[in-house]
Parts: C-alpha cells; sequence; structure tokens
C-alpha cells in the first residue's frame, strides 16, 4: 500500500500542532518542520529532505537533525532545493553565526561532509529510495516549488506553501495519473489581503481555483497548513462552501 505520512500539518505552531513535514519513506520527507519529536531514534533514518522554500517553518529541524546524530551518521544528509533556498540557508542558518556549516564538516572517520546540497531544477524529476520526484513552481514571497511524488506507482502533488498559481493546475490536467493533491489553506477568507501579501490561500481563493480544474478523472484533495488558531474558522467555512477536500492533521497518512 503507498502511503504518505504528515509528522507536521499546520502553518504554525499550537498546542499538538507543528509545522510541515511530510515523510515519504522512512529515509525521504519534504521539508522538515518538524522530523525529530514525531520519529525520535527513528529520525537518524532520514537521509533526504526535499525543500519547498528556505521559510522557517519548512526548515527548521535541518539543524538540530544533523546535530542530534552527527556523531552516529554513517552517510551525509543530502538536502535537495532549489539554488536560492540553499544559498539562503548557507548565508542566515548554516553560517557559523547562527549554527555550524555542517557543509564543511566531514563526518566523523569520513571524507564526506555532514550535509551534502543537492540544487534542483523545475520540471526536472530526481529519484531516490524508489520515490521520483518532480519540483513544480509555485508562487510564494520566496522561490519556492511543489512536488509531483510517485511511489509505487501512485502519483500526488503537494503544493506546500502557494498562492493562486496557474502551473499547479496544468499539471494536475495535464498528468490524469495524479489521483491526490495537498493544497494549502492558511487563512479565513476574512484575512484575504494579508494572505494575498503573504502569498497563501483562503477557502475562497481555493474555491475559484479548483475551478481551473478541467480533467474529468477524479482527484482526491486535502488541506493543509493551516495557522493553528484559525484552524475552526477555516474548516466552518470549507464546510459552507461544501468544499469537496479533507482536512489534515499531524499524523494524518494519506493512501494514495
Amino acid at each position: 500500500m503507498s502511503t504518505i505520512k504528515f509528522l507536521g500539518a499546520y502553518g504554525g505552531r499550537g498546542s499538538g500542532q507543528n509545522t510541515t513535514c511530510v515523510q515519504l519513506s522512512e529515509r525521504v520527507t519534504i521539508d522538515a518542520g518538524n522530523i525529530l519529536n514525531p520519529l525520535g531514534e527513528d529520525a537518524n533514518t532520514i537521509d533526504h529532505i526535499f525543500l519547498s522554500h528556505c521559510h522557517l517553518d519548512h526548515i527548521i529541524d535541518i539543524p538540530f537533525l544533523i546535530d542530534a546524530f552527527f556523531v552516529r551518521r554513517k552517510a551525509p544528509l543530502n538536502i535537495y532545493a532549489l539554488p536560492e533556498t540553499i544559498a539562503s540557508l548557507k548565508q542566515h542558518i548554516l553560517n557559523w553565526n547562527i549554527w555550524p556549516n555542517f557543509n564543511d564538516i566531514d563526518l566523523i572517520g569520513q571524507k564526506e561532509k555532514s550535509i551534502q546540497f543537492v540544487p534542483i531544477t523545475c520540471g526536472e524529476t530526481y529519484r531516490v529510495d524508489g520515490l521520483s520526484l518532480k519540483p513544480v513552481a509555485t508562487n510564494h514571497t520566496v522561490p519556492s516549488c511543489g512536488y509531483v511524488v510517485e511511489k509505487e506507482g501512485k502519483k500526488a502533488l503537494l503544493t506546500l506553501d502557494t498562492h493562486v498559481c496557474d502551473t499547479v493546475w496544468e499539471e494536475i490536467n495535464r498528468d490524469c495519473d495524479i489521483n491526490t493533491l495537498v493544497i494549502e489553506v492558511s487563512f479565513p477568507s476574512r484575512m484575504a489581503k494579508l494572505a494575498e501579501a503573504s502569498r497563501h490561500m483562503t477557502p475562497l481563493f481555493l474555491q475559484d481555483e479548483l475551478k481551473k480544474i478541467t480533467r474529468e478523472e477524479p482527484l482526491c484533495i486535502y488541506v493543509n497548513h493551516m495557522k493553528p488558531d484559525l484552524v475552526d474558522e477555516i474548516r466552518r467555512e470549507l464546510q459552507e462552501l461544501d468544499l469537496p477536500v479533507v482536512m489534515l492533521h499531524d499524523g494524518y497518512t494519506i493512501t494514495l
């Protein structure tokens, strides 16, 4: 059975609510908003992290993950990201001021670096651990991408953070093998001005975006990245609009 698990499903941290992290396999995640707490010692098996963009809620566990298991690691932690995202990590986080630059530190007893950065390009496919991931450009305040994930012959598109974005729907309509869409809704529609300025989605934005689907093949749609203190309001609005979506929470497992 092909599944993916949301270790963190929210656009912020609250009581029992953690930031974005999707576990695709024992060794692979998309984003790093919540790896250590849910996985515990098993977090040491994570070898590949595909990032959507450089915002803190999507990268926060990277410094702690490499630090926590540094003495035990036998292989580098591979970070796949857009070149702009890699540059931000190096400049603002792994810079010897905020945190050690593990990209400069060899693994113990080896000549490989502790962290290896792998630049990615939208539209190209990357294969690791039996998975295929294709970055898809999204519309956020910094360079960003979602991913088409193929696992055991099943496909899902995860937008991660985005505002209104035609490339998402072009991909959905072009590739009818995609049977699952995970799309963010961060704010209720009364906060549309803030959502637009911060390049996020609301239920009404989503309602309009869903009209861009032209394919006939069925699509399961899930919503994530809700701001913790706005979850109940977003849920009520999605229900009032009768949108065909399921709201995710930490620990939610999707069967593709």
